[in-house]
């Protein structure tokens, strides 16, 4: 009697797990076939990709150093990003199954703030002059930040065409002081330089040019600030943090312009069919 409810329990047990697993091979990729009822499903055997993503170019050196094989790694590198394919080869299992290390450039905090700017659009002559007050340390020379400072508070500015030469803006300005009206004269350089770093981790500054226009809204001149070269200077950036991988890394690791890119055999499964 005992042996039998001690069979009847294993029995149980058994159907609780399920049928066994049925070993299954598409091209080079191992997989198993599990089976529930009238389901089935594919279960993906192998080890998960590496997609690790990290903040700056020292610690991609430091990763790469600690765990990538200049035999067998490509760093490809782009402007926006750069990615280490730490086994860029196809092996004898040809699946492609490749582990990608990232590293995306982030903007540093001056520039994200110089990019408000130039995404904002026009302000009034206030916040025109407290943005490049607040931020005098980036502006290249002091003729610039002087200049803005001569605006101040419950002050008209105006702007006119025939006043402004070349590559300044001149422009009027009157202030009611009691029973007088003060007037006078700025002008403002078309275009200036700022000096900055460009991204978290990396310390050398860049030098972008930005060009202020001037727009007459009602009996007020409204500004704003768009940068001339910013792409270069990522693309100078981009160049840097190249030399800086080469020489961290030292001879033989394969360093290459572009960005990986992997097309699957049709005989693989797709995302949806693998777990």
């Amino acid at each position: 009697m005992i042996i039998k409810q001690i069979m009847e329990h294993l029995e149980r047990g058994l159907r609780s797990l399920g049928p066994p697993a049925v070993p299954l091979k598409v091209g080079a990729i191992n997989a198993n076939l599990q089976r529930e009822g009238y389901k089935e499903r594919v279960i993906d055997l192998r080890r998960p990709r590496k997609v690790h993503a990290l903040g700056d170019i020292v610690s991609l050196c430091d990763y790469l150093h600690r765990h990538g094989d200049p035999e067998k790694t490509t760093v490809f590198c782009q402007p926006e990003r750069f990615i280490a394919v730490l086994d860029d080869r196809i092996g004898e299992d040809g699946n492609g199954d490749k582990d990608w290390i990232t590293f995306r450039p982030e903007q540093s905090t001056p520039l994200a703030d110089w990019d408000r700017a130039f995404r904002r659009g026009t302000m009034p002559h206030m916040d025109f002059r407290n943005f490049v007050e607040d931020r005098k340390d980036h502006v290249v020379g002091r003729s610039f930040v002087a200049a803005v400072k001569e605006f101040t508070v419950n002050q008209a500015v105006t702007y006119d065409a025939d006043l402004s030469r070349g590559e300044a803006i001149t422009l009027r300005t009157t202030r009611e002081r009691g029973k007088k009206t003060e007037q006078g004269v700025v002008e403002l350089d078309r275009e200036f330089q700022i000096e900055i770093p460009l991204v978290v981790g990396w310390e050398k500054q860049y030098r972008i040019r930005v060009r202020v226009e001037a727009d007459l809204q009602g009996q007020q001149v409204h500004f704003s600030f768009s940068p001339k070269d910013l792409t270069e200077a990522m693309h100078e950036l981009a160049n840097d943090l190249i030399v800086h991988l080469r020489e961290s890394l030292g001879e033989g690791w394969l360093i290459v312009r572009g960005a990986p890119h992997l097309e699957r055999h049709s005989a693989d499964f797709s995302a949806k069919t693998m777990i």
